[in-house]
């Protein structure tokens, strides 16, 4: 049986260096509690405190080993992902079909809790709609002045985000 202070130890770790990596591969990254909302005294303006800075990233994770990992979206991150939704009947998977009818290029790919992904692009630095009526289901995170999403690996009450494969976007 793990106690406490164990689960923080190596969960703290293990986050601590998935972040640590994340930054060095030029993500902008934040701490998060489980309810998905910045940690407030370590970053007080939210998503825009996010950085790749490593004395930073291991200061907020010894001060909440158990954070959760989010990246920062939007075209100051060079980065826009699509959050496809299937929770509740959302039919996201259908949406991304639809969106995506080019030849698929490989992509970095995250799995959701719930069931869904993560589709990491690198920002086309013009103006995105954060939804779209056509595509049910789908968010486009990093639309609108930016955002967040959370990364493996990150845990939520639901489950664990799992990256789905290694590519850039």
């Amino acid at each position: 049986m793990i106690n406490e202070h164990e689960r923080k130890t190596v969960g703290g770790e293990a986050r601590k260096k998935a972040a640590l990596d994340l930054a060095s591969r030029g993500f902008f990254v934040l701490p998060v509690d489980d309810r998905k909302v910045p940690y407030g005294h370590l970053t007080p303006s939210g998503f825009k405190t996010s950085t790749r800075d490593p004395a930073v990233i291991k200061d907020w994770w010894d001060a909440e080993p158990l954070a959760n990992v989010a990246i920062a979206c939007g075209d100051d991150y060079a980065l826009f992902v699509i959050d496809v939704d299937v929770k509740n009947g959302a039919t996201g998977k259908e949406s991304l079909r639809k969106l995506w009818t080019s030849p698929r290029s490989v992509t970095l790919v995250a799995k959701t809790p719930s069931g869904g992904l993560h589709v990491y692009f690198k920002h086309p630095q013009v103006p995105l709609r954060a939804m779209h009526p056509d595509f049910p289901g789908i968010d486009f995170k990093g639309a609108k002045g930016g955002g967040y999403v959370l990364a493996p690996p990150s845990e939520l009450p639901n489950g664990a985000y799992a990256w789905a494969n290694d590519a850039t976007p």
